[in-house]
């Protein structure tokens, strides 16, 4: 808390001083001239963006025509995007420079205001620290990252980055030094633009937030001066909204950055989070790819979370604003102070959003569901051919229960309750997505908010051709969202009519009177070799379990909690009334049918151990009872899944995350 502490000298505020370091290092990397620059400038500014940004992106994506294997292509593949997306975000602040320059004049502004009152400063100096903390903390952080993987390159005498090079010697030793100087140099200029990017709109935000905690301080202390008349007040409440236009304008000027780069940052998040995954958990053997790929997944996250957390926080201050406009002592004035003050609140509670590329908010919930997309069917995609081999596990326990008509109906019980479960999700999911359409359709507006060129002259024929393709593109993902979320109890059930089946089995053993004690402790052999087979069906299931679950579990606890925040505090429409609960409902029924199908396999565990107690042991040998007495010792340990290795699946855990929702709600409401 010392570290972002921030130390008044009583100089007159200059917000604009918090970037001005961040503007100093565009200035040095020849990406801000001036039209008083010499030609030189230009010449310097033009060589290091072609040399280093424009051409390393090209010699990985030449390099991807040379190829060896797929895991080098998803290397390459995840590279590519990653340093041309630098060019882009660049790109987006060359094009918002001019705003961005002119949100300075508004802090200015609003800077006098702030100058006479201590508290007041002390917000506005808190975002300036946080804001050059963040500047020296990317750079820091991509640095010793570029570093890391320097180093690592000259201890295995590997390149960097996979990429195609000229071979300018004949010595390959002179190649390799001279591609590795390039690399290295040229990564070296594109982390620090990187780190530029990635932090400048967090600062600006962050600068903004203390401006907003000021004004509202500003307005809470109206009335609370004795020696300050009515009109006095009057005069001071009109500043204030002076004030927030001011501030509303400063958001206006970096609304169109921060829409634009998070829509890059977004899209590298899913490619290249997905991506490196699927690298990390298949192809990387080594400890330098164990180290450098988990810091390299890092990196993205916090690229677009700082971001999306500071959104939120805006929201939040947007609703303090408002709070502070009751706070004041609004009743002791006059009545001309009270019409001005409720047009001053009404119109503070309209929301500030940005949506990255003007099609989905940038907040903490699409944070979450940015962060965990692509890991469900990352977790299915990485144990496929675990859950294609445990097919022969079941034809084998078919072949038991061919003969005898109660085993069947268990096993075909199981496999109807499977097909039902795809279906009902798949259903569910197209339902809701075709009550989108439908309102979308009643109210003329589109499924979602976003961008498409405008093909057409006529604004409707437009509107169509969007509403058709939105629609599309969400049944489509509609789809893949039921079968990632069905395919684990659909597992699990069938697993469960197994065990019925092979404890109807156990418990006939003995019934037979034609059958001698060594026919008895030949059919308890193939039991027990039954349920091992069982044992092993579960055994390739269970990664599966564990990783979704886990995935499952804190989405439903991030989003269950901001869904609800936001139904409750920012929904307007009767839309969003339809929306969110069924929002909320879709993620319960996500982990509630794995959480029961986990306790039914413990039941019929337990189950199992009765069937086994229940056939007529006291009438065979002592062999037998031997290997019965071991079978039902093994029985004993519990047969338990966790998600991702910490909290079991069940439902006790279910309801523990639930609870743990509506406690973290709770406190969030109670703090604003």
């Amino acid at each position: 808390m010392q570290l972002i502490k921030a130390s008044d000298n009583g100089k007159p505020l200059e917000s604009s001083f918090a970037f001005r370091y961040w503007w100093k290092t565009q200035r040095i990397l020849g990406l801000l001239p001036n039209k008083s620059d010499h030609y030189w400038y230009y010449l310097y500014g033009i060589f290091m963006n072609i040399f280093c940004t424009l051409c390393l992106p090209i010699t990985l994506l030449i390099n991807l025509f040379f190829v060896n294997g797929l895991e080098e292509l998803i290397t390459n593949i995840s590279m590519t995007v990653l340093l041309s997306m630098i060019i882009f975000k660049q790109l987006a602040i060359l094009y918002n420079r001019n705003a961005l320059f002119k949100a300075n004049k508004y802090l200015k502004e609003l800077d006098k205001r702030a100058n006479p009152h201590k508290q007041d400063r002390q917000h506005i100096l808190k975002g300036m620290r946080l804001s050059q903390l963040y500047h020296c903390f990317y750079l820091v952080y991509y640095f010793l990252g570029s570093t890391g993987l320097c180093i690592t390159g000259l201890n295995l005498h590997q390149l960097i980055f996979s990429g195609w090079f000229p071979q300018l010697f004949q010595d390959p030793k002179y190649n390799f030094y001279l591609t590795f100087a390039y690399q290295g140099f040229s990564q070296y200029y594109l982390t620090i633009i990187n780190g530029c990017s990635d932090c400048y709109l967090q600062c600006y935000l962050v600068v903004l937030i203390g401006h907003i905690r000021a004004l509202s301080n500003r307005i809470e202390r109206i009335g609370l001066n004795k020696s300050m008349n009515q009109n006095d007040n009057l005069k001071e409440l009109v500043e204030c909204i002076t004030d927030h236009k001011h501030l509303l304008a400063y958001f206006d000027c970096i609304t169109s950055a921060i829409s634009q780069t998070m829509l890059v940052q977004f899209f590298v998040a899913i490619v290249v989070l997905c991506l490196n995954s699927f690298k990390l958990l298949y192809f990387s053997r080594s400890i330098a790819q164990f180290i450098v790929e988990p810091a390299q997944l890092i990196a993205l996250v916090i690229e677009i979370f700082p971001c999306c957390y500071y959104m939120d926080q805006l929201q939040e201050e947007d609703y303090n604003l408002t709070l502070s406009i009751y706070s004041c002592k609004w009743y002791e004035q006059s009545l001309k102070f009270k019409k001005v003050l409720i047009i001053f609140m009404q119109h503070s509670q309209r929301l500030k959003t940005v949506k990255a590329g003007h099609i989905t908010p940038v907040n903490l919930e699409n944070f979450v569901a940015i962060s965990m997309i692509g890991f469900k069917q990352l977790a299915f995609l990485y144990n496929r051919n675990a859950l294609l081999y445990v097919n022969t596990y079941l034809k084998r326990l078919d072949k038991r229960v061919e003969t005898h008509k109660q085993d069947r109906l268990h096993i075909l019980r199981a496999v109807r309750i499977s097909r039902l479960y795809h279906w009902f999700y798949v259903v569910y999911f197209v339902m809701g997505s075709t009550g989108l359409c439908v309102i979308g359709i009643n109210s003329n507006e589109l499924v979602f908010s976003g961008w498409i060129p405008q093909v057409f002259k006529e604004p409707k024929h437009n509107f169509y051709l969007t509403f058709a393709y939105q629609s599309f593109s969400q049944y489509f993902m509609t789809v893949i969202n039921g079968l990632c979320d069905s395919y684990l109890q659909c597992y699990l059930v069938v697993l469960i009519g197994h065990i019925r089946a092979l404890s109807n089995r156990i418990e006939r053993i003995g019934l037979n009177k034609s059958m001698s004690q060594s026919d008895n402790m030949k059919e308890l052999v193939g039991c027990i070799k039954d349920h091992k087979q069982m044992m092993a069906y579960l055994d390739y299931i269970t990664p599966a379990i564990s990783q979704t679950m886990l995935v499952q579990f804190f989405v439903a606890v991030v989003v269950l909690c901001l869904s609800a925040l936001k139904l409750l505090y920012y929904s307007r429409s009767i839309m969003e009334f339809i929306v969110e609960p069924a929002h909320l409902l879709v993620l319960v029924i996500e982990i509630y049918p794995c959480c029961y199908y986990m306790d039914q396999l413990q039941e019929e565990n337990y189950n199992l151990r009765l069937s086994i107690y229940s056939c007529k042991w006291y009438e065979q040998d002592q062999d037998f009872q031997k290997v019965q007495i071991i079978f039902m010792q093994n029985l004993q340990r519990p047969k338990t899944v966790k998600a991702g290795n910490l909290a079991p699946v069940n439902l006790e855990n279910f309801v523990a995350v639930i609870k743990f929702t509506f406690s973290l709600y709770t406190l969030l409401t109670n703090m604003t």
